[in-house]
């Protein structure tokens, strides 16, 4: 779907969604690129990668200014959460819009959190967001908020080894060694299309794409029901496998496509 541009060049937001021009294909600006394929590539065609929700509807919201160089942050985050929960309400059949968030940072805002209670409450948005990367036992934004589902990283074992840990995770999901697209600067040679990445910003959306997955087999559920469903079946076997002072800081489980269809 055609997004929209919340930061622009200098911040004024406008209708070009797209990546910096000209950047490296595995630079910080193919961030979001890489987690557009976990969150919606088309499954089954024998090309590239393959994502949990087999082929879910993509809105892109860009969110950094371009006038950054390689070394990107994030500066409408907010205003592009605002914007993807009034087209899910608006624009889709179903009436409301699954919004991941491969970003954060350890600073409470009020008026961030306002934000967030008005894209859930008004706007019916399911919000995910990635916890963090520093193994530390820490509230991260915007995924420590209410109303926010905040998923920490598991490796191939269930393990989480790197990622930040907190009593407001809810969710766990596989973010190591990651394979998604990068940027393509080539059309004619894939060979440079795809790259293996690790973090929980890989983690949030495969959980995302989970939950539009199982929105997919019952078009019918809204909001809390997928919520609950995501949450609910989501597999405890992380609490067996991981230390002790990780208990009760990943959240209900490991997220499970299988046991919430």
């Amino acid at each position: 779907l055609i997004g929209w541009d919340s930061s622009g060049y200098y911040g004024t937001d406008d209708n070009d969604p797209y990546p910096k021009e000209d950047v490296g294909n595995s630079s910080t600006w193919a961030h979001g690129t890489h987690v557009a394929g976990l969150l919606g590539a088309t499954t089954d065609n024998d090309k590239g990668v393959a994502s949990s929700c087999f082929d879910c509807s993509i809105l892109s919201v860009k969110v950094s200014d371009d006038n950054q160089g390689n070394d990107v942050y994030i500066t409408d985050g907010y205003d592009g959460i605002l914007y993807a929960a009034k087209v899910g309400f608006y624009r889709t059949d179903r009436g409301f819009s699954i919004i991941n968030n491969s970003w954060g940072s350890l600073y409470y805002n009020i008026f961030e959190q306002a934000t967030i209670e008005v894209a859930h409450n008004d706007y019916n948005a399911i919000i995910i967001a990635a916890a963090g990367n520093d193994h530390v036992d820490a509230a991260h934004y915007p995924s420590s908020y209410e109303h926010v589902i905040s998923v920490t990283a598991t490796n191939s074992q269930d393990r989480v080894t790197w990622a930040t840990y907190h009593e407001t995770v809810d969710l766990a999901s596989p973010g190591e060694g990651i394979m998604s697209t990068i940027i393509q600067n080539n059309p004619n040679n894939e060979n440079n299309a795809y790259d293996s990445w690790s973090g929980t910003s890989m983690a949030s959306p495969v959980a995302a794409s989970v939950i539009g997955l199982l929105s997919s087999f019952n078009p019918d559920w809204g909001q809390s029901q997928l919520e609950t469903m995501i949450l609910a079946t989501s597999d405890p076997i992380i609490y067996e496998v991981n230390s002790e002072y990780l208990q009760g800081k990943l959240g209900q489980g490991r997220v499970d496509a299988l046991r919430s269809l």
